[in-house]
């Protein structure tokens, strides 16, 4: 008997996941399909992976390409891959951005302003393609080659589809990042369903929100061990996570950043006070006075995220949300309110509360 799992537009780490899970099962004669197909296309190919009996994948089924083909073109669609520059045609292997025409692709969007640049006239359209009125083309903003053996291997986004921001001049793909906080999660976090990487704020900063399998419960200080298990540097590293019960949607499927990054949680909470309430203290720790002062100015400086995170003595700065910039306004905080003035790079290695109080102490 031949088993068959399906599966829809699953790639990078999280069908890694799922590819492992299934060989787990040892069953025999176990075939997944992933299906791929953009929302604005109702389908544009698929992949077949054999899950062989829980034995270790073949060299061309191994986690680099697992998580990058997407499959081969499904009969009636056209898919083009055209240069970013002037949108000809590229011979096979040259990546470039991937275009999909036929029988499924949409007439455009609800709002028809958004069409432009992305619902195109077919300028590859066949004689048979327009004499059944098949002259849409859609542009994904997704790189992507044509392997020899005709399958599609994603590669990323076009500048017109790109995730790369630059909060304090720093060049941050966040696809990149979500993809590491995913590969990064420990066996005890191993339920995790989805991830993105958001940027909020000003200054800038990153946020990763996090969805688990249902009734799930996971322990802050888990979330923020992850963070610093990441092979990013350090200011690809999300000041925090946020877990949510499911990624929000827009009505065509794809994430609502907008929403994201609008939600209650995310949201930086207007009174310090408040927000220092709000801040878990470790349990059983004494501050003395010099230390509680330090601690409201940390929440005060890094009020958006520092709520989410524990913050006893042995806090790190950047750890709980901190980072370079967020430093010296933190440097001008101790100026004002305490009438000590520390050097930048005094206050950088000292890094933990303690250390920092400690160092106050002895300029006072």
């Amino acid at each position: 008997m031949h088993r068959l799992a399906l599966c829809r537009g699953r790639r990078g780490v999280l069908l890694e996941r799922l590819v492992d899970a299934l060989r787990g099962l040892k069953l025999s004669r176990l075939m997944m399909t992933n299906w791929y197909g953009p929302a604005e296309f109702s389908l544009s190919t698929s992949r077949d992976i054999p899950i062989h009996d829980g034995a270790s994948p073949s060299h061309d089924q191994s986690k680099d390409k697992i998580g990058s083909l997407i499959g081969h073109v499904v009969l009636d669609d056209s898919i083009y891959i055209t240069s970013e520059q002037d949108g000809s045609l590229l011979p096979l292997g040259m990546p470039g951005e991937i275009c999909i025409a036929g029988t499924m692709v949409a007439n455009g969007y609800l709002d028809a302003s958004l069409d432009d640049g992305v619902f195109v006239k077919n300028p590859f359209a066949t004689p048979q393609d327009l004499e059944q009125g098949f002259t849409t083309m859609y542009k994904t903003g997704d790189r992507r080659l044509v392997e020899k053996d005709g399958s599609i291997t994603f590669l990323g986004l076009t500048q017109r589809g790109s995730t790369v921001v630059k909060p304090r001049g720093l060049r941050i793909d966040l696809n990149e990042v979500t993809g590491a906080v995913l590969e990064a999660a420990p066996d005890d976090l191993a339920d995790l369903a989805d991830a993105v990487v958001t940027v909020l704020g000003e200054p800038q900063y990153l946020v990763c929100c996090e969805v688990f399998q249902p009734g799930r419960h996971v322990e802050n200080q888990q979330l923020m061990d992850l963070l610093q298990t990441l092979h990013l540097p350090r200011y690809m590293i999300p000041a925090t996570i946020v877990v949510l019960d499911s990624l929000p949607l827009v009505p065509n499927g794809k994430l609502d950043l907008e929403l994201i990054q609008n939600l209650p949680l995310l949201t930086p909470t207007t009174s310090s006070g408040q927000a220092r309430s709000q801040v878990p203290m470790p349990n059983g720790e004494q501050l003395t006075e010099i230390e509680e002062r330090l601690r409201a100015l940390w929440i005060d400086v890094i009020v958006a995220v520092a709520r989410t995170a524990e913050i006893g003595l042995h806090s790190s700065f950047l750890a709980v949300g901190g980072n370079s910039f967020l430093l010296a306004h933190f440097q001008h905080a101790i100026k004002r309110e305490i009438e000590v003035e520390i050097p930048l790079c005094q206050l950088g290695q000292a890094s933990e509360l303690r250390n920092m109080a400690a160092v106050i102490d002895a300029a006072r």
